[in-house]
């Protein structure tokens, strides 16, 4: 890692610092040839020689500036011996300015060199660092988030647990006392009350444990080509009559898509048995709708009853959150969410402002339709 940040960061030294170099080697050759120009032109030198040869004639015809004409004169002649060396050392110059060039690109690139040497370390060191701590802190944040979430389970099943084991330790504890204290025949009543007690409460834990497991078992998602309203026809057909208290109602598009149905089955039954137990008698009517955009296909199953509390909407796919009372626990929506997450697609509850009653969308995407 430290050499991929050290060639990094020479290569960007190097694109900011070069650039200059070069546009400043560029410039000194510029002008050392408007220079050439100047002097190739032919136009200085001539001025030059025509001015001494002035200065020559004039000092013959006054021979009384001779000293005075001698000194510009001398200048005249310094100035041309001056020209006369630039053309010689023309060629010195640019060699110089490109050696020139050429130190100073080095010692740049020798000092980015170093530079970035030292920086790669520090960064990667730094990097390395923090990456540790993120590493230290998300192992600790997983622990703890793991640990809670045991202590979550272990609150609710104490919670669920004790309502049915609080009737069996009475029940059981009495046996002894109500067998010595009471006449056999209502020793006998007391027995048969006390077991259909022991019994419902036995059979609640039970359908407890099998929540558990379907959530824990839940199988995996075998998708094959299902034609939809071929398949929600079908869903109709086999629960409309499960309650009394049930009316549904399907509409769909001819649309084929690739699903599990025997786990989106158990999503849309869940769903509607969950309504039915929070409704209690009440009659309900449900419809199964769905239809289509270019990528998905929506599948929505509404129903007339109460609606979900707003407290609990936005939580309301979490385990163990229920508005159905204390024998539901919660779980139901959880596994359907997972369903629909298991699909590619997705499954959200509508806002009580938009239905009268209580509508969740299951949104399965279109993709390929070949059989998994």
């Amino acid at each position: 890692m430290t050499l991929k940040v050290w060639a990094k960061l020479i290569i960007a030294l190097a694109l900011v610092t070069l650039p200059l170099i070069v546009s400043n080697h560029i410039l000194q050759r510029q002008s050392l040839d408007l220079l050439n120009r100047v002097h190739g032109s032919g136009g200085v030198a001539p001025i030059l020689d025509d001015h001494l040869n002035l200065l020559k004639e004039t000092a013959r015809r006054e021979p009384s500036r001779t000293a005075q004409l001698h000194s510009k004169f001398q200048k005249t002649l310094d100035a041309k011996i001056a020209l006369d060396d630039l053309s010689t050392v023309q060629g010195s110059i640019a060699k110089e300015i490109t050696s020139q060039s050429l130190k100073i690109t080095l010692t740049v690139l020798a000092i980015a060199l170093f530079l970035s040497l030292f920086l790669s370390k520090n960064i990667v060191a730094t990097f390395s660092w923090l990456h540790r701590q993120n590493q230290v802190q998300a192992s600790r944040l997983q622990t703890l988030s793991a640990i809670e979430s045991w202590q979550k389970l272990a609150r609710m099943l104490v919670h669920e647990l004790r309502a049915p084991l609080t009737p069996l330790k009475l029940v059981a504890g009495d046996l002894d006392e109500k067998y010595r204290t009471l006449p056999p025949k209502q020793f006998e009543s007391y027995l048969q009350e006390g077991s259909q007690l022991m019994s419902e409460q036995i059979a609640s834990v039970e359908a407890m444990v099998e929540s558990f497991l379907k959530f824990a078992k839940l199988p995996e998602v075998t998708k094959r080509p299902t034609h939809l309203r071929e398949f929600l026809e079908q869903f109709a057909d086999r629960y409309r009559d499960h309650s009394a208290n049930l009316s549904l109602t399907v509409a769909a598009v001819d649309e084929t898509v690739s699903l599990d149905p025997e786990l989106c089955t158990h999503l849309i039954f869940n769903l509607m048995r969950n309504a039915l137990e929070a409704n209690g008698e009440r009659p309900l009517t449900f419809t199964v709708t769905a239809d289509q955009t270019s990528s998905l296909c929506h599948i929505t199953i509404a129903n007339n009853g109460r609606p979900i509390p707003e407290d609990i909407c936005a939580r309301i796919f979490d385990p163990y959150v229920t508005s159905s009372g204390p024998t539901n626990l919660g779980l139901g929506l959880t596994i359907c969410k997972k369903i629909a997450l298991d699909h590619g697609g997705d499954l959200w509850l509508k806002s009580n402002d938009e239905v009268h009653g209580i509508a969740f969308q299951f949104d399965l995407p279109k993709g390929e339709t070949r059989e998994a």
